[in-house]
């Protein structure tokens, strides 16, 4: 259930913004059951049962189905068809919505009302469970391909928990159990028994974290660690290109080759300039070259060297863009909203 869930968010958060990455299923699906999609969001916003009360802000989640689950008593389950087919009588149910500590109040309300609203309006509450029964109709097939991996890394999960006390380590960082705003909650229900770190087969690098009376859930996407590492490779790309320039005196030599034809250009003459060694200098262009900041030209007997403004105007973006992501500055694409046309 926790991974039908967070698909049903990767599917929301993919029609509000068609620019963030999401697995390429959510795509595929998306683009497949356009029909079906438009209609799912546009449930609850017909409703007014869409927007946060902050600026622009929408619920992605899908927070009264968790709590559905968590009332049937099946928020772990691996069976999604169980779930939905006790979905209609749980949410024709009278009960006080749960306190969900891992969400701010506001998001509480709207899942309150949320589940108020399918209460008391039958026709609507069989709509709803019709829409949600016919997306995991499309999604299923994805599911099915991805549920082995995701057992798999459960058993890896459970074998390696049992000799760590630190549930941390078992996960890559940059996820909800490495983040300090959380750790009360989850040491708390560590203590209690009631915490559970649940591998996503479909989330890609995505993560999830959610707090119910009685459990404590972490989401952790199967790709999160190919992610980790592909941020390391790019702090190392990023910090090998800075390293280049870190030093003023190459820095010097790769102004002077800006300008060949007016400068000192072969490492005699650079040599002389900055007052140098000869294999200093060498050892400085050789550091360059490398870098494919400067390229060598050789005229008789003597090797001259020169670089280019767009090259080392790329270098430089390139190490940028390895830590903040691709500049683009001034564009923008307008976010698609899950609205009827």
């Amino acid at each position: 259930m926790v991974e039908f869930h967070f698909g049903l968010f990767l599917i929301t958060k993919h029609a509000i913004d068609p620019e963030k990455t999401v697995p390429s299923w959510v795509v595929e699906l998306s683009e497949a059951q356009a029909e079906l999609v438009r209609r799912f969001g546009a449930f609850w916003s017909d409703r007014g049962l869409y927007d946060l009360p902050v600026a622009g802000g929408c619920y992605r989640e899908h927070g009264e189905l968790l709590v559905a689950a968590w009332r049937s008593g099946m928020v772990l389950s691996d069976s999604v068809d169980a779930f939905l087919a006790e979905l209609p009588f749980r949410l024709a149910e009278s009960f006080p919505t749960p306190p969900l500590e891992s969400e701010p109040a506001e998001i509480w309300s709207l899942v309150d009302r949320r589940l108020a609203y399918l209460r008391a309006n039958a026709a609507d509450r069989q709509t709803f469970c019709a829409l949600v029964s016919d997306i995991w109709a499309a999604m299923r097939p994805y599911w099915d391909e991805a549920r082995d991996s995701a057992v798999r890394a459960a058993r890896e999960f459970t074998a390696r928990a049992r000799n760590e006390s630190d549930p941390r380590v078992l996960v890559p960082g940059n996820t909800f159990l490495h983040k300090d705003e959380f750790q009360a909650q989850i040491t708390t229900a560590r203590a209690r028994g009631e915490f559970v770190i649940v591998p996503l087969g479909l989330a890609g690098s995505g993560q999830l974290f959610w707090t119910l009376p009685g459990i404590t859930l972490v989401g952790v996407g199967l790709e999160s660690g190919e992610r980790a590492e592909k941020r390391r490779e790019r702090s190392e790309r990023a910090a090998g290109r800075f390293k280049v320039l870190s030093d003023p005196t190459r820095v010097a030599i790769l102004f002077e080759l800006l300008r060949p034809s007016h400068n000192a250009s072969t490492v005699t003459e650079l040599a002389s300039l900055f007052g140098l060694s000869q294999p200093t200098v060498s050892v400085h262009i050789k550091l360059l070259r490398e870098a494919g900041l400067v390229r060598a030209e050789r005229d008789g007997n003597q090797v001259h060297y020169q670089a280019e403004d767009a090259v080392v105007r790329r270098f430089v973006e390139e190490a940028l863009e390895d830590i903040v992501g691709t500049l683009y500055p001034g564009v923008s694409s307008p976010a698609k909203q899950l609205v009827p046309a």
